[in-house]
């Protein structure tokens, strides 16, 4: 027979964990972001000795954390980077009007992006090859 819910996992507190909070447990032990530990107490993830965990509450001796496997961190996939365009690289160069070993000026046109990010696999500063 298959167990009904989500997969679960424990993890006993140990002697140096005595007294921490349980964010800082899933934290430093678990590799948690601090916003997703926080979450996964307010969703009811986490529990301590059976019963649903609060922010802030400290761990005790011999106690038992247990998470469901939706609060679990997930890793990305790594995407490979990709290429700036040639056209984009042409017009960045061609954009320049200074540059020395400390300096760089470029007139970036209205609405370029100037950082890779969401939705934006390049930007200008990818486009001047930095």
């Amino acid at each position: 027979m298959s167990d009904d819910g989500p997969p679960r996992r424990e993890f006993p507190v140990d002697a140096d964990e005595v007294g921490a909070r349980v964010e800082q447990f899933l934290v430093r032990r678990l590799g948690f972001a601090h916003g997703l530990a926080l979450k996964a107490l307010r969703k009811g993830w986490v529990r301590v000795d059976g019963k649903r965990a609060k922010p802030g509450q400290r761990l005790e001796r011999d106690a038992t954390v247990k998470i469901t496997n939706y609060a679990l961190p997930i890793e990305a996939p790594e995407q490979a980077p990709r290429p700036t365009p040639p056209e984009a690289q042409r017009a960045a160069r061609a954009s320049l009007v200074f540059q020395d070993a400390a300096l760089l000026v470029s007139e970036k046109p209205a609405g370029a992006v100037v950082h890779a990010g969401s939705g934006h696999p390049w930007g200008w500063v990818d486009a001047l090859g930095g």
